[in-house]
């Protein structure tokens, strides 16, 4: 029975419906593929899917630490920042006018990891190439203040469109999308008792 229990960590809120993805170090190609393939489902409008990402241990499923993840599509993300973030994640897609990633951290420390967001934005199109690969920063592309939903945000945007966009819900959780209409819908399901999930582990 051992073998087959699942340690897969769940986040703190709930979804619609939840996709699999198996990562293994050694596969790196058939997980990228696997992963564009995830973010591309197609959903009912307004819906947000899970795409939960595992490795198998002794025939176990455990989730991703957000390194793991990271290593496996080759992203950087600065040392000061991976610190003071939780092991746990969250990939999320929205389906709205077009498919919208969604990425969630844990903040340890909101200033810390603020501060080293502002850092990073020179460099953030680039190294999530693979979750959002349509954010194109060429030419001079900067981030400036938005408020959404009772919420700061920071955008980049193009043209009216927006390339990439983070936040934060209660100074804890770190949430990157590309769309409005995504970080709109997360903000309201943290908000929301019927979407918080009381399983959650971080």
């Amino acid at each position: 029975v051992a073998n087959n229990f699942s340690q897969i960590t769940e986040g703190p809120i709930l979804t619609d419906q939840k996709i699999e993805i198996i990562a293994s170090q050694d596969k790196k190609e058939v997980f990228s593929r696997d992963l564009k393939s995830a973010l591309s489902t197609e959903g009912d409008s307004g819906n947000l899917t899970e795409i939960s990402v595992v490795k198998i241990i002794n025939e176990q499923k455990v989730s991703l630490t957000k390194d793991e993840f990271f290593f496996m599509f080759r992203a950087q993300m600065p040392k000061g920042l991976q610190d003071y973030l939780e092991k746990g994640f969250m990939l999320l897609n929205f389906n709205g006018r077009d498919n919208y990633p969604v990425l969630i951290f844990k903040s340890k420390s909101y200033a810390y990891v603020f501060s080293e967001m502002l850092k990073w934005e020179k460099n953030l199109a680039n190294d999530l190439k693979a979750i959002f690969p349509d954010a194109d920063f060429t030419g001079n592309v900067s981030f400036s203040d938005k408020y959404i939903q009772n919420h700061d945000a920071r955008v980049a945007e193009k043209d009216g469109k927006i390339d990439l966009i983070y936040s934060f819900v209660d100074r804890k959780y770190l949430i990157i999308a590309n769309s409005q209409e995504a970080l709109a819908e997360t903000f309201r399901r943290f908000s929301s008792v019927q979407y918080a999930n009381p399983r959650a582990e971080w």
